[in-house]
């Protein structure tokens, strides 16, 4: 078997097919300090500065991680993978709707707060794509490890990214808009239309 063939496959960020069970696997005992939201993404975006300071790894956590992602990889038990440490969970789910050009309906716990639950970068945070008949095989080698892993939702056919955060919070995007706001930003920035490739 190609080890390096079936890495490179597992990680990358697409999400090949409607159907695919989407999991969160987590380090835990990860401090979360400011909600994950120092010196992030959204803080730069939306508050316009880069303030505050990011989450310290879990280092010892973050090799665990890395070793059951490359075990899950070669046994061919995740088919798509993507880290949440750059704009945190929301981000990483359209990011992976775009790439495989699928809908996503998730639900994420907002309990840290729903603007730290989407877009707070905590690290050793990674979304793994798997075919229903492996979840719970990856869930239990992942438990196994000393990892946090759940359900987060799943690739559909509609073309809508659809995250509920809590009770009654929901983002709700097609992927056309999507598109527009992710690959057409320096185009309509310098006034012109996007066009796909």
């Amino acid at each position: 078997r190609n080890f390096g063939a079936a890495i490179a496959r597992a990680f990358f960020p697409m999400v090949p097919a409607a159907g695919i069970e989407l999991l969160l696997l987590s380090v835990p005992g990860v401090e979360v300090e400011q909600g994950g939201l120092g010196a992030s993404a959204y803080g730069v975006v939306v508050g316009g500065c880069e303030d505050g300071y990011p989450i310290e790894p879990h280092v010892a956590g973050e090799r665990t991680l890395c070793e059951v992602l490359a075990a899950l990889a070669d046994a061919e038990a995740i088919v798509c993978a993507h880290d949440c440490s750059e704009g945190g969970l929301a981000v990483a789910l359209a990011e992976m709707a775009l790439a495989g050009q699928v809908g996503i309906e998730a639900t994420v716990s907002a309990e840290r707060g729903v603007i730290s639950a989407l877009f707070g970068e905590i690290p050793g945070q990674v979304i793994v794509g798997v075919s229903t008949d492996r979840a719970w095989s990856v869930v239990e080698k992942a438990s196994e490890a000393g990892l946090v892993a759940g359900r987060l939702g799943t690739s559909t056919t509609s073309g809508v990214l659809r995250i509920q955060a809590g009770d009654s919070n929901t983002i709700e995007l097609p992927l056309d808009s999507l598109w527009r706001a992710y690959e057409g930003a320096i185009p309509i920035a310098m006034g012109e239309e996007p066009t796909r490739r």
